[in-house]
């Protein structure tokens, strides 16, 4: 399907091998490409692209091959004049992608560009206009094919089984969790009242964190790969106050970076996609110019990527991504990013983590979708921080996100 349709459709949780299926249709596509004669090849290209930038590595990583990101693709064809004549491009998590975002790509392709989407229809709609892949999966003319097979985490695990009930809606149990042996595979549940849940997520942190890092010693406590995801921004079980909680607690024994509010060794979380980031090096380290201009060519900082501050530097500190990008930043760049120990669900769709802490507050943006949309960020172990009867309420009932009425039909008339 996937080698021979223009547009196609692969769904399924997650989990389920949706990379390593890209995986193998991008040999299949560049066994093809070779086939051809030498004349008929040039401009054919085959782009995996996805929305985060800790999404681009993971399937980079996944396929063996390159990845950009949406925005990245976007710039590069808008602003420097990549022109894509033939090939394919595979949208992953393409659940996340709002209307105006498919548009503004497809716009600037021509027809001989054959296009996958490849996603979740069970996860977090996109937070933009418009539920084109959910449309997609339904549609009778878009040929399409769904994985049912969870193969991310071990069935050990619990994940699997209890990320499969929240997303057709039935209620769970979960095991209590206990403290003492916080790194446990599993998903659990760490009963907490509404004004405990703040409290009972950070000692969650702690159980499975640690002490604080002696001066210069953090690299194990990010080894660990505990993610918190949040549902909202304020509030005592907010990101910004949790985040200001961990920071205050974890980096106390770190050096200071100016007045910044963060040390080395911090997590932070990029704002703004920002392409004078990241200078690229030739093999002897060197930077890569653009012929024609003489500039520098920088692989950038993408909104919504994660990453650890490693050091002080003459111009304020050096900072390193999870996708790999790494460049000084300033005093100027502190609008651009924020503490990322804790983050919106939102925010992590499309990444995966060791290990999740999940504050279950009220709220109204809360629904199945998200609930499902976090435990599978996790890999081992999974802590939800909240009341069970308030975390079934959620299950059991239907996601308002998906109700939205979106006008998009691509049935042939």
């Amino acid at each position: 399907m996937a080698t021979s349709c223009g547009v196609c459709v692969i769904s399924g949780g997650a989990g389920t091998g949706k990379t390593t299926v890209v995986r193998a249709i991008l040999a299949a596509l560049e066994a093809l490409r070779d086939d051809l004669p030498l004349a008929h090849r040039g401009g054919i290209e085959h782009l995996q692209v996805a929305l985060a930038g800790r999404a681009v590595r993971r399937i980079s990583e996944a396929t063996g091959r390159p990845a950009c990101t949406l925005s990245r693709l976007v710039h590069d064809i808008e602003n420097a004049g990549r022109k894509i004549r033939g090939g394919t491009i595979i949208f992953d998590e393409a659940s996340m992608l709002d209307t105006p975002s498919i548009y503004r790509v497809l716009v600037q392709l021509p027809p001989e560009v054959d296009l996958i989407f490849i996603g979740d229809p069970g996860q977090l709609p996109p937070i933009g206009p418009g539920l084109p892949f959910h449309t997609m999966v339904k549609t009778q003319g878009i040929p399409a094919v769904t994985l049912e097979i969870v193969h991310r985490q071990d069935d050990a695990t619990g994940i699997p089984a209890i990320a499969s009930s929240i997303r057709h809606g039935k209620p769970v149990n979960l095991r209590r969790f206990d403290p003492n042996v916080a790194l446990s595979p599993g998903v659990y549940l760490f009963p907490a009242s509404k004004e405990d849940i703040a409290t009972k997520a950070l000692a969650a942190f702690r159980a499975m964190c640690g002490p604080a890092p002696a001066n210069g010693m953090t690299s194990a406590l990010h080894e660990l790969d505990v993610q918190m995801l949040t549902q909202v921004k304020n509030g005592p079980a907010g990101s910004k106050e949790l985040n200001r909680a961990i920071e205050t607690e974890y980096m106390a024994c770190q050096p200071r970076i100016e007045d910044w509010g963060l040390s080395a060794g911090s997590r932070i979380m990029w704002l703004r996609n920002d392409y004078s980031k990241a200078p690229r090096l030739d093999p002897a380290g060197n930077p890569v110019t653009d012929k024609v201009t003489g500039e520098p060519i920088c692989s950038g900082f993408m909104n919504g990527s994660l990453g650890v501050l490693k050091k002080l530097h003459p111009k304020g500190a050096w900072v390193r991504f999870d996708d790999g990008a790494e460049d000084a930043i300033t005093a100027a760049d502190l609008e651009k990013l924020t503490h990322g120990w804790a983050i919106s669900v939102h925010k992590a769709q499309g990444s995966a983590f060791r290990r999740v802490i999940i504050p279950v507050i009220r709220s109204r943006l809360l629904d199945r979708t998200m609930l499902y949309t976090a435990i599978t960020r996790a890999i081992e172990t999974v802590v939800l921080v909240g009341e069970i009867d308030h975390i079934n309420e959620i299950v059991t009932s239907a996601p308002r996100s998906l109700s939205r009425v979106t006008a998009l039909r691509f049935e042939l008339e």
